[in-house]
């Protein structure tokens, strides 16, 4: 989205995973849904597995300290030490269509970690 800068992460906190979105306007502001899924090196989508969860009517604006502009989804499965995986995330319009995430082309912008 023009105007919109978004930025996946993770975390780590003991043997709990977490998805990170973040997000930011650089210039005016913006309401847009937010789009989190994990997928495995093979591309395959394996947090969720069938849908991206999905943040909705999110207030993006230039960046300001006092407005929460981030999410964060516990990954809700075990993971295999040593594999490598990748957050993936995509902003669109409030009411878009959401990303097909159990086709192995949609991917997001993406950051990988190694668990």
């Amino acid at each position: 989205m023009p105007n919109v800068q978004v930025r996946p992460c993770w975390r780590r906190d003991g043997s709990r995973v977490y998805m990170v979105g973040e997000w930011q306007a650089t210039r005016g502001s913006e309401t847009v849904d937010l789009y989190l899924w994990l997928k495995d090196a093979t591309g395959k989508a394996v947090y969720p597995q069938s849908q991206a969860r999905r943040y909705t009517g999110l207030q993006v604006s230039v960046p300001d300290p006092s407005r929460k502009q981030w999410e964060q989804e516990e990954v809700g499965i075990d993971l295999v030490q040593g594999a490598k995986y990748v957050v993936c995330l995509s902003v669109f319009p409030t009411d878009h269509l959401p990303p097909a995430i159990t086709q192995a082309s949609v991917s997001g912008i993406q950051k990988d970690f190694t668990y």
